[in-house]
């Protein structure tokens, strides 16, 4: 599916829940001005921590990745993502920027399971209601394992309204 039709069919399902503003710029901090394919405002944004909240959606057509999962392709997407999450987009500032499909999901699992990920502590929480949610603005290294599962668990569905409850 390329990248297009993917954009359509995505924004298309979360239309009747956001703004939805296509083919955005901005200026990236080396002056180079870059393209952001859409920029989302909740419709309901009084449901949001912040109403002022929009964030950036990224789409990728990973059917024309290397299925080998060459160093280069996720590197190139991983640098994008970076780049854009370093740019002042126009009439928005600064966004969070979602790939979709999640960058996480195309990485093999040899890759996640290199011992330098070894180190990093993530556990299910027994009740997750007896764990104080992570702020708005998390630094990951400041979460408890069981905050860091809460979070990781709303960044994979951000739209469902239990995990921070």
């Amino acid at each position: 599916m390329s990248e297009a039709a993917l954009s359509n069919l995505y924004l298309t399902d979360l239309e009747p829940h956001f703004y939805i503003e296509r083919e955005i710029t901005g200026s990236h901090f080396s002056g180079k001005r870059l393209r952001l394919e859409a920029v989302l405002k909740p419709k309901a944004a009084s449901m949001w921590k912040r109403e002022d909240v929009a964030f950036g959606i990224e789409f990728k057509d990973t059917d024309r990745f290397a299925k080998s999962y060459d160093t280069k392709n996720l590197t190139q997407w991983l640098a994008q993502c970076i780049d854009y999450a370093n740019t002042n987009w126009d009439n928005f500032g600064y966004l969070y920027i979602f790939c979709c499909p999640s960058l996480v999901d195309e990485v093999p699992e040899s890759v996640l399971s290199n011992p330098m990920f070894a180190t990093v502590e993530i556990a299910a929480p027994v009740d997750e209601k007896e764990i104080e949610i992570p702020p708005y603005f998390p630094t990951y290294s400041g979460l408890t394992p069981e905050q860091k599962w809460i979070y990781l668990k709303l960044l994979s569905n951000p739209y469902d309204t239990n995990v921070t409850k």
